[in-house]
């Protein structure tokens, strides 16, 4: 689904996309496959050039649980809040260049995306950037007190206890005890 930014009054206008409506459903079927999801969000322009996005996305990715391996639906919650910025050159001095070290890189507050040539948005592909950056490395249901996994029910502490490597008793010896048998030459 592409957005034309151009288009877009100064008031903004809000947007809201279901699994019934349809319009990114193909951009984001192979994270989400048959989940329903609804995403409402807002873009407003800030000025010629600059846009405010805000809004939510909620559905369930597929995945693989990380405790059992089973195939799991992985709730996916997303809020997002970016200032979409037109295509920039990236100079090594320029306006919007990037930080140069992930540790640099802000977590409060908006972060910026670039829409494409023709102030054209393909929303379809930044919600699917989103989900895919909202889903852990090792997805894994919620566990309940007692520690049973809220999908399969299989106990995880149990499961973790027996995946432990024990430790093997290692013989402590000096490294330097090698030093005394060497001569040494004048």
């Amino acid at each position: 689904m592409i957005i034309n930014l151009a288009e877009i009054p100064e008031e903004g206008r809000n947007y809201e996309y279901t699994t019934e409506s349809g319009e990114v459903t193909d951009a984001l079927v192979d994270l989400i496959g048959e989940n329903k999801y609804v995403t409402q969000f807002f873009i407003r322009p800030l000025n010629t050039r600059d846009f405010s996005l805000t809004g939510t996305l909620k559905t369930k990715s597929k995945e693989l649980c990380s405790y059992c391996g089973q195939k799991i639906q992985f709730p996916v919650n997303v809020k997002f809040n970016e200032i979409l910025i037109p295509p920039q050159e990236m100079t090594r001095d320029g306006h919007y260049a990037k930080p140069n070290h992930f540790s640099e890189n802000q977590t409060e507050g908006p972060q910026s995306f670039e829409y494409s040539a023709g102030m054209k948005l393909n929303i379809g592909e930044y919600l699917h950037e989103a989900i895919a950056l909202e889903v852990p490395y090792n997805p894994a249901p919620e566990v309940n007190a007692k520690g049973d996994c809220s999908d399969c029910g299989l106990n995880v502490q149990n499961l973790l206890k027996t995946y432990e490597e024990k430790p093997t008793a290692l013989e402590e010896t000096n490294p330097f005890a090698v030093l005394k048998g060497l001569k040494i030459t004048q």
